[in-house]
């Protein structure tokens, strides 16, 4: 009974989250759009598949303009000693190492030599650069493809969606031993007010960045069904994980625009 009477609690808790991000998505959009018979634009089925697995079926493109003009060619970035000596004192003051001895070098990180420690540290801070240049470069190519695509949210599916963002938040402040208000306050580092505007605009901003993969890869892939796709990734069982699928479909639209020197 116990247990039943929280779930309603849940529930209803859940409820009026949603009425408060819809309403907020009102504030944000100013006017909902009226649904006629517009022509959607086309998405991938890989897509789709995975929009329809997280509900997400309302929400569209009504048109995604031309992007030919959107390139980025990324070189493999220099990286300097200064950079490598913080990374080392940040790694070994994680594992505690007072100093670097070739005993703790060999006891944390398995290496057998100085040389190979340099290495491996020179490797990592080149890889975290490498990540860092591609997600900024992804951001700015999911911007640029907004700044010509027409959109038609459907404000009580981005209110849902956003509940989640809302509540994986709350694990976070919860697992930091904070309230979501303290969690605000000192991680978000915004007011608690803001909370619920910072989380729809998120999950309008989510959504809006698969309906981009969706409609360049059906543009640019139109010819890979979804069956495909599945052979690639089909488990024992038969079943097919889509989220791996809409990454591996991902990937191949951000290399329509990122181009990266051999060996990036």
């Amino acid at each position: 009974m116990e247990s039943e009477g929280r779930a309603n609690g849940n529930k209803i808790r859940n409820i009026s989250i949603i009425i408060a991000l819809c309403c907020m998505g009102t504030i944000l959009v100013g006017a909902i759009l009226l649904r006629g018979n517009h022509k959607k634009a086309e998405i991938h089925p890989v897509v789709s598949k995975f929009l329809e697995e997280i509900h997400i079926d309302k929400s569209a493109i009504l048109s995604l303009g031309d992007y030919s003009d959107i390139s980025y060619y990324l070189e493999t970035p220099e990286i300097t000693e200064e950079e490598i000596g913080e990374y080392r004192d940040e790694l070994t003051d994680a594992y505690g190492m007072d100093e670097v001895t070739l005993d703790s070098i060999k006891d944390n990180f398995g290496l057998s030599s100085y040389d190979a420690f340099q290495e491996f540290l020179s490797s990592r801070v080149l890889n975290h650069k490498k990540i860092v240049d591609t997600e900024k470069c992804r951001q700015d190519v999911l911007g640029r493809l907004a700044d010509v695509t027409k959109f038609d949210m459907d404000q009580e599916e981005v209110a849902k969606y956003s509940l989640e963002i809302v509540i994986d938040y709350e694990s976070m402040a919860e697992a930091d031993g904070l309230t979501i208000e303290e969690y605000c306050e000192q991680e978000l580092q915004i007011p608690y007010d803001d909370f619920f505007e910072m989380c729809y605009k998120e999950g309008e901003q989510e959504i809006k960045d698969y309906l981009l993969i969706g409609a360049v890869a059906a543009r640019e892939y139109g010819d890979v069904t979804e069956e495909m796709i599945k052979e690639s990734f089909a488990e024992e069982d038969g079943e097919v994980d889509i989220y791996m699928c809409y990454q591996d479909l991902e990937h191949d639209v951000y290399d329509v625009f990122i181009h990266t020197e051999e060996g990036y």
